[in-house]
């Protein structure tokens, strides 16, 4: 499941010296410590994992489980992994930067690859952190990989808190990475320093990545599922007989006749969205390998190939009316494509639809980029449709359309009283709705700031409080995020919160605007045209030539929802059947010939804005709350703009 760590608790860590009296105390008395000693509950459960263990607690380096040549085997049996997180792997500057180290381990907690500053490095090199290194906790004691792995989240270990005497002048943050399929657990990413170097921001961070790599992990397979499914469609398959399966021994193939087909024969018909079988041993040896299950037939099974790399296999079962051969001659049915609304033959819209297509079944966030008007909520909906929660609610929101107050009741929800205007007996909110389904939030460059922390909680712990409510209630959703800015740099300049960003931004699709889309404007408008016309029983309309040709040759700074009311409007407007260049009455977007919009002045914009935020704190006479309020904008987002302007000298009090 994608995004399942949960990041430890945030609590006070306690002082380093109190932490050395707690261990040796907890040594001393066998695993008890007195109730007011001032550790943390997740450090002394690991301390006592570790004790129970027999750990001992004077180890001064980690022991190597994998020389050299198990170490190649444990590589390429990670493969997966480490090919998905080469990526994040690179970033070794940004590592430099923390003068820490980087390193990837397998589920065992055993080290796959280690990167980093080479002063760190050395450093490292004294307590065995190098490739080949085991830190479960029942080899190492409490450290972050193995709390991570014990705890199956992401935890910080800082300093003392490590059991081993060894690591006590270190500081970790780790996180496990899960199979976006059934969310077993694949590995850790662990971010390593002195323990001078400690920084809760960490945390966030490394979390951020293991979302990032089970992203390409979930990529990855989708793009091996695709040429599963096209290697088959050239022999002829359907789903009522035949299932796919990965080189993993994962279902490829799981729309709704699946769950009949396992049915028929005893197996899993209700879960067929992680139903793995161990099909790997078919790949090199003839006969049934002993640890395949005892319902599946070697005749049944066909290896597949592509290029002679093995990247699949399928599995006929006995049609009702004949035998395994006979179902692999049948057709696959192709299923309804909700990217199919999507109207359009451009290059620029086919390579976009054809990136979303792939991306859909994937249960990841996705963020939808592109300017008003292109149509991101048909992309997202076409998204839910195709997706894993596609029988679920979709949900939307624009989080531009609501002041701070009413975005969070809308979003979060409210317990009777919670605030003045509360709804009476409480109110469920956006998120809580789209539980089992998507949740679809529009403008979220809009979002204010201060309010992004909450959203970015619920997203790394599955679970919303309403507001003035303590309990938790329980959400698993599909984020899917549109905005028209670009988020990249209102992260960077620290307009929008960057653990946010790599949280929404796994994976990002960009809707082109119609001026890039020319070759789409005559369908559009016929489009338009047609669904007018029947939606309002209209006489019959056609468009002219003329007017298409020069429709084509406007710059539509609306896009499509622009060129879709012209088109409506005309249709009510015509004087005769036929539309033409009489009918059309110039607005905007007649600019004359294909040119792309100017961008706008950044000092131009900034000057309208710092005018703007003048003349609503004199109007409430200098009383920043109130200004505020009257800007439609939370305070800390006034105080923030005020910071800026003032320290660039460009804010000049009145």
């Amino acid at each position: 499941m994608i995004g399942s760590a949960t990041p430890d608790p945030a609590s006070e860590w306690p002082h380093e010296d109190s932490l050395t009296d707690v261990w040796e105390d907890f040594l001393v008395n066998h695993g008890q410590v007195s109730a007011k000693k001032n550790v943390r509950g997740l450090v002394l459960n690991s301390w006592q994992r570790s004790l129970c263990g027999g750990v001992n607690p004077g180890i001064m380096v980690a022991p190597i489980t994998a020389q050299e040549q198990e170490l190649i085997i444990l590589r390429d049996r990670n493969r997966e992994l480490m090919d998905s997180a080469a990526e994040i792997m690179r970033q070794a500057f940004f590592v430099n930067e923390l003068q820490s180290v980087l390193f990837l381990t397998d589920p065992n907690g055993v080290t796959l690859d280690v990167i980093g500053d080479k002063r760190t490095l050395s450093h490292a090199d004294t307590i065995n952190l190098v490739p080949g290194s085991a830190w479960s906790e029942v080899i190492s004691g409490s450290n972050a990989v193995g709390t991570a792995l014990s705890n199956q989240g992401a935890v910080q270990v800082h300093g003392e808190e490590h059991f081993c005497q060894g690591f006590k002048t270190w500081t970790c943050t780790a996180s496990v990475v899960r199979d976006p399929y059934d969310g077993h657990i694949l590995g850790v990413i662990d971010l390593s320093g002195l323990r001078n170097m400690f920084d809760r921001f960490h945390l966030p961070l490394v979390v951020s990545w293991a979302t990032h790599i089970e992203s390409r992990i979930a990529l990855r397979s989708l793009e091996m599922w695709s040429k599963l499914e096209e290697s088959m469609a050239n022999r002829g398959w359907q789903a009522d007989t035949t299932l796919l399966f990965d080189a993993s021994g994962r279902l490829v193939n799981r729309d709704r006749r699946v769950a009949d087909v396992l049915a028929r024969h005893g197996l899993a018909p209700a879960g067929t969205r992680t139903f793995r079988v161990n099909l790997s041993a078919f790949g090199q040896t003839a006969g049934t390998p002993a640890e395949a299950p005892e319902w599946l037939r070697p005749e049944w099974i066909d290896v597949v190939r592509e290029r002679g790399e093995m990247i699949g296999f399928s599995v006929s079962f006995p049609s009702p009316g004949g035998g395994a051969a006979q179902a692999r001659s049948q057709l696959r049915q192709k299923p309804e494509d909700p990217f199919d609304r999507i109207i359009g033959r451009s290059p620029a819209l086919l390579d976009v639809v054809d990136k979303a297509r792939r991306v859909a079944p994937a249960p990841i966030p996705v963020l939808l980029l592109g300017e008003t008007g292109v149509g991101k909520e048909l992309f997202a909906q076409a998204l839910h449709e195709a997706g894993p929660n596609a029988k679920g609610p979709f949900v939307a929101i624009n989080c531009a359309a609501f002041s701070r107050e009413l975005l969070a009741g809308e979003l979060f929800g409210h317990v009777e009283g919670a605030f003045t205007g509360a709804r009476r007996g409480g109110m469920i909110g956006k998120i809580e709705a789209a539980d089992g389904g998507t949740l679809f939030l529009d403008e979220i460059g809009e979002m204010q700031i201060d309010m992004q922390p909450m959203l970015l909680r619920v997203l790394q712990e599955r679970q919303v409080y309403r507001l003035g409510e303590v309990k938790p209630r329980k959400v698993n959703f599909r984020l899917i995020a549109a905005t028209n800015c670009n988020l990249a740099v209102e992260a960077k300049a620290g307009r929008f919160r960057q653990d946010l960003y790599f949280r929404i931004a796994n994976v990002t699709i960009e809707v082109p605007p119609l001026r890039d889309r020319v070759d789409d404007i005559a369908i559009l408008a016929q489009h338009f045209l047609e669904r007018t016309v029947a939606e309002y029983k209209l006489p019959r309309r056609r468009l002219h030539p003329d007017l298409v040709a020069h429709l084509e040759t406007l710059v539509w700074s609306g896009n499509v929802r622009e060129l879709a009311a012209r088109i409506e409007a005309m249709c009510f407007m015509a004087r005769a059947e036929v539309i033409g260049l009489d009918d059309f009455e110039p607005g905007l977007s007649q600019q004359g010939p294909q040119a792309a919009p100017p961008p706008p002045c950044p000092q131009l914009l900034e000057q309208a804005e710092r005018d703007v935020m003048r003349a609503a704190i004199r109007q409430c006479e200098g009383n920043l709350t109130a200004a505020a309020r009257v800007l439609g904008i939370a305070k800390s987002t006034l105080y923030l703009r005020l910071r800026k302007y003032r320290d660039n000298g460009l804010w000049e009090p009145d």
